[in-house]
C-alpha cells in the first residue's frame, strides 16, 4: 500500500507515512532492448536492468519530517502539521515554544502576570507575559513602622522606624507627643530635681534641694590641689603641696612639671619640665627669652650639676652612666631627649644661644639660676629637621631636668609649629612653680618660717621604738627617752641592761629547798643544785637516791664474824645472816683438774663428809657430796701432813690451803664456798 499522493500507486485513506510500497515515474516510454536510459530513474545508464524509481525516491526538503538526504527523486514531503494538525510542534511532537519549560506549549498557555508579588497577579495565567506591576500596590506592610501603608499588599523593604521613634513616656523630660514608636531613650529628672535641673523644693533658695541641704564636707579653697567645688563645708583636707602650679597664655598649650626623683642626690629633688601640646604631630622648636618676656628658671636653693655633665644632656651615655650613676641627676636643658642624640633616629642635640657674655650657661653650670632678660635674648633650640621636637602620643616634649635643694619656679616663651606646619609659627608664654610648702609648726624640730603651706614634713622628738612602754606614734626622731620594762638588778641572773622600769621579774638561781645542805635564802628560782647527805652507794641496803653527798652511812649486809665460813669482809651489818662453819673428819685427796689459764689454776676437790656441819641455828646433816671449788694462784707450800692438824675446821669464806702432792709442790689457793639447795658448792 502507498499513502504518498505523488506516487503512481497512491491509495486514498492510507497514512501519508506509508511510502515503502509506492511506485514513481509514471508510465515510462517503451524502450527497445534492455537497460535504463531515463535520466530521472534511480539506475539511469544501467545497461543491464530496467529503470527503477524506488531506491532513490524520498523527501528532499530538509525541513520536512521525512527528509531523506540520500534521495534524488523527490516525493511528497510530510510536516508536523500533516501529523499533528498544529504548527507549534516539531516532528517528534515536542513544543517549539516553551519559555517557562513547563512542558506546555506557549500557544496553549494562558498569558498574564504570574508573579505572586505583583499588584496585577493573574491567578489563571500559566505564562508570564511581562505585564506584572510591582509598584502600584507596593509599600511598607509592617504596621509598627513609621511609614506603614495599609493599602499596600507588597512589602517593598522601605519600612523605617526612626522618623516616628521617640520617648512615649509622658513623665519623661524628653517626651515626644508625635512619636508612635518607643525608642527606649527616655530621660528622667534626677531625684528632687525637675527636667531643667531646678530643685523641686528649695526652701532657703540656696540652690540645694531640701532633701540634700546638709553639709557637704571637703576642701573649699580653690587654690588647693584637691579643691572640691561641691563642698559646702571645709573639712581641713585641703592639700596645697601635691601639685605644681602652671599657667599659659594660649589654650591647649602649656607646660607640665614632674617630680622624678627624691634624694637621688641627698637633700635634692629632681624635676623634669615639659612643653604640653594639643596634637602628636606638633613640633616644639625653641625655648627663648628676652627683655619684656624673660626666660627664667630659678630655685630658692642651688641646682646640682655633675662635673661630667653639661648645659644639655649631649654628654650623657649609657657607658658614662655605668661608671658615674650620679650623672642621671645632672641639671640640663633640652628639646625632647634626655641623653646624647641618636643620629640614626633623626635626633639632634639642643643648641644653646646667648646674646651677651658670659653666657647664661656659665651661671647655670655653676648651680645658679637661668635668667635671660636682655635686649638680645637667648635660649635653646633644635632645627626643624630633628625628630625629637615632635610631641608624640603623650602630647608633650621634654624641655629640661633640674635637680635642686630648693623650690623651683620659672617662666619662658616656647615656639611650636602646630601639626608640624612650618608656616604656622605659634609662640606662647608659660609659667610654673613648685608650691611653697614645708613645716609650719614652730614647735617642730624643723620649722620652716618661709613655708606658706604645711606639707606634713614636720619632725618631732620622742620615743620611736614600738616595743617601748612610752612609744610615741607622732615622734619622728628618737630622743633616747624610751622606757623598757624588765629586771633592773645587776646582781640578778636575768638582769636587762636596757630595762629602765623594774617589773618584778628578776631571777636569782640557787637551791630553794630548806632541807638541802646548800639552801640559798636569796634564791627564787631552783637551778637543780641542791645537795643532800646520805648513802650514795647503790649496793648498800640504805642507798638514798636523792643523796648527792656520801656521809659514810652506807650499810652492807653480810656475815661480820671472821671465824664463820660465810664471813664477808665488805659487810658492816649482819643483816640477820647467821655464821656457817665447815668441819673436816676425812680428807680424801681426790682432786680433779678442770681448767687452766695464765692467771689461775682451777681445782675441784671432792670431799666426802660423814660428819654434820654445825650452823649457829642448828645442825644440818648432809649425806651428799660437798664440792669446794678452789681458785687462786701460788701462795706458799706446806707438807700435806700439816693440813689436817692445822686446818681441822675451815670457815666457808676464809682463806684455806689445799695440799696436793704434784712435782713436790704444795700451793695455797683461795676458795669460796657457797651454800645452795642443801649442797655446798
Amino acid at each position: 500500500c502507498c499513502g504518498d499522493p505523488a506516487a503512481d500507486n497512491y491509495e486514498d485513506g492510507v497514512s501519508a507515512f506509508l511510502v515503502a510500497g509506492c511506485v514513481y515515474g509514471g508510465n515510462p516510454p517503451a524502450a527497445e532492448g534492455t537497460g535504463c536510459a531515463l535520466e530521472f530513474a534511480c539506475n539511469f545508464a544501467d545497461s543491464d536492468n530496467d529503470c527503477e524509481f524506488e531506491s532513490c525516491a524520498g523527501c528532499t526538503d530538509e525541513g520536512a519530517c521525512n527528509y531523506d538526504p540520500d534521495a534524488t527523486l523527490s516525493i511528497t514531503c510530510l510536516y508536523p502539521e500533516d501529523e499533528f494538525g498544529v504548527d507549534f510542534l516539531d516532528c517528534d511532537g515536542n513544543c517549539l515554544n516553551d519559555v517557562n519549560g513547563n512542558g506546555l506549549c506557549d500557544e496553549l498557555e494562558t498569558a498574564g502576570c504570574t508573579n505572586p508579588m505583583a499588584c496585577n497577579l493573574d491567578p489563571v495565567a500559566t505564562l508570564d507575559d511581562g505585564s506584572c506591576d510591582l509598584t502600584s500596590c507596593s509599600g511598607c506592610t509592617q504596621d509598627g513602622a513609621c511609614n506603614y501603608d495599609a493599602d499596600a499588599t507588597v512589602n517593598d523593604g522601605s519600612c523605617e522606624y526612626a522618623s516616628c521613634a521617640g520617648c512615649m513616656e509622658e513623665t519623661a523630660c524628653n517626651y515626644d507627643a508625635e512619636a508612635t514608636v518607643e525608642s527606649g531613650t527616655c530621660i528622667y529628672a534626677q531625684p528632687e530635681y525637675d527636667c531643667d535641673g531646678n530643685c523641686l523644693e528649695d526652701s532657703d533658695g540656696d540652690g540645694i534641694c531640701n532633701a540634700f541641704d546638709a553639709p557637704t564636707f571637703g576642701c573649699t579653697d580653690a587654690a588647693a590641689c584637691n579643691y572640691d567645688p561641691t563642698a559646702s563645708d571645709d573639712d581641713g583636707s585641703c592639700d596645697f603641696c601635691s601639685c605644681f602650679q602652671t599657667t599659659s597664655d594660649t589654650a591647649a598649650f602649656g607646660v607640665e612639671l614632674e617630680l622624678v626623683a627624691e634624694n637621688g642626690i641627698p637633700g635634692y629633688n629632681t624635676y623634669r619640665l615639659y612643653a604640653a601640646t594639643s596634637a602628636a604631630d606638633d613640633f616644639v622648636s625653641a625655648v627663648t627669652g628676652l627683655a619684656g618676656t624673660e626666660l627664667e628658671i630659678s630655685t630658692t636653693g642651688t641646682f646640682w650639676q655633675s662635673p661630667l655633665g653639661g648645659a644639655t644632656p649631649s654628654s650623657v651615655t649609657d657607658a658614662l652612666l655605668s661608671v658615674a650613676p650620679d650623672l642621671a641627676y645632672d641639671s640640663w636643658v633640652t628639646v625632647g631627649i634626655d641623653a646624647q642624640a641618636d643620629a640614626m633616629a633623626g635626633e639632634e642635640n639642643a643648641a644653646t644661644v646667648s646674646g651677651i657674655s658670659p653666657s647664661w650657661t656659665v651661671a647655670f653650670e655653676a648651680g645658679d639660676d637661668i635668667l635671660i632678660n636682655d635686649g638680645t635674648g637667648g635660649g635653646w633650640y633644635v632645627l626643624n629637621s630633628a625628630t625629637n621636637g615632635l610631641a608624640g602620643d603623650d602630647l608633650r616634649v621634654l624641655l629640661g631636668q633640674f635637680t635642686t635643694d630648693g623650690l623651683l619656679s620659672g617662666s619662658m616663651r616656647i615656639q611650636v609649629f602646630p601639626g608640624g606646619d612650618l608656616d604656622m609659627d605659634l609662640r606662647y608664654v608659660a609659667t610654673f612653680n613648685t608650691p611653697n610648702c614645708g613645716c609650719t609648726d614652730p614647735n617642730a624640730l624643723n620649722p620652716d618660717g618661709d613655708a606658706a603651706y604645711d606639707d606634713g614634713s614636720c619632725q618631732y622628738a620622742g620615743c620611736t621604738d614600738v616595743d617601748a612602754l612610752n612609744f610615741d606614734a607622732d615622734a619622728d626622731v628618737d630622743d633616747g627617752s624610751c622606757d623598757y620594762a624588765g629586771c633592773t638588778d645587776p646582781s640578778a641572773d636575768n638582769f636587762d641592761p636596757m630595762a629602765t622600769v623594774f617589773d618584778g621579774t628578776c631571777l636569782f638561781y640557787g637551791c630553794t629547798d630548806p632541807e638541802a645542805e646548800n639552801f640559798d635564802v636569796l634564791a627564787n628560782a631552783n637551778d637543780g643544785s641542791c645537795d643532800y647527805l646520805g648513802c650514795t652507794d647503790e649496793a648498800a641496803i640504805n642507798y638514798n637516791p636523792t643523796a648527792t653527798i656520801d656521809d659514810a652511812s652506807c650499810l652492807f649486809a653480810g656475815c661480820t664474824d671472821s671465824t664463820a665460813a660465810n664471813f664477808d669482809a665488805d659487810a658492816n651489818s649482819d643483816g640477820g645472816e647467821e655464821p656457817v662453819y665447815l668441819m673436816f673428819s676425812i680428807l680424801p685427796c681426790a682432786v680433779e683438774l678442770s681448767a687452766y689459764s695464765a692467771l689461775a689454776l682451777v681445782f675441784a676437790v671432792s670431799i666426802a663428809l660423814t660428819r654434820s656441819i654445825n650452823i649457829a641455828n642448828g645442825e644440818i646433816d648432809l649425806n651428799d657430796t660437798i664440792f669446794i671449788h678452789v681458785f687462786g694462784a701460788n701462795a706458799f707450800c706446806l707438807d700435806l701432813d700439816e693440813l689436817p692438824a692445822k686446818y681441822a675446821a675451815v670457815p666457808l669464806t676464809a682463806v684455806f690451803a689445799v695440799c696436793w702432792a704434784f712435782n713436790e709442790i704444795v700451793c695455797w689457793m683461795r676458795a669460796r664456798v657457797t651454800y645452795a639447795e642443801g649442797k655446798m658448792r
